[in-house]
């Protein structure tokens, strides 16, 4: 007959574990999250018709957030490196801090378009073409507006809820609820 011995381990409230503290962060969402133009409208430049969205700051620890950055970036149609077209998500820009709260946000076209650029002068474009002012004559069916969100704490620090490459977003965070997109149809 063998003996074993059991070893136990327990943990208390002040063991120091060495993985860092995590903490909760509100969530940002948008509702009415794909208004569109259509082409007629990009291009009509006697008309500056606006868009909108609600913004929506919810969950734990609203009351430590500054104000919520609002960024646009253009997202535009090019052709790859074998000739077939593409969408190509360009740096974003700053558009307003908004409150942590929910907020309406109304912007018109030709603040869509400004401070934006595109490659080259028009859709399908190479992808490596120069980058030139975006134009409301230039916008083509299928590009878009994709705004996304960043917290400001009130102690300094800054929250990114949509990671960035080289200036420019990617990942999940990119779609609705969790961002707003102004598609050309």
């Amino acid at each position: 007959m063998g003996l074993s011995a059991i070893a136990v381990t327990s943990c208390k409230d002040s063991d120091k574990d060495p993985l860092p503290a995590t903490e909760s962060v509100p969530n940002v969402t948008t509702a009415n999250a794909t208004p569109t133009f259509t082409q007629a409208n990009a291009r009509n430049t006697a008309a500056n018709p606006a868009i909108s969205f609600v913004v929506s700051v919810t969950g734990s620890n609203v009351d430590k957030v500054e104000a919520v950055e609002v960024y646009k970036t253009f997202r535009n149609i090019v052709r790859n490196a074998q000739g077939q077209l593409a969408i190509q998500t360009l740096p974003r820009v700053l558009v307003r801090s908004i409150p942590p709260s929910q907020t309406t946000i109304e912007i018109t076209l030709n603040d869509l378009v400004a401070n934006l650029q595109r490659r080259g002068t028009a859709s399908g474009a190479a992808f490596d073409a120069p980058l030139t002012p975006l134009t409301r004559s230039s916008l083509a069916t299928q590009e878009s507006f994709l705004f996304t969100y960043e917290l400001l704490m009130k102690d300094g620090r800054r929250v990114v809820l949509t990671p960035i490459s080289g200036g420019v977003v990617t990942g999940t965070q990119t779609a609705a609820p969790f961002a707003a997109i102004v598609t050309i149809n």
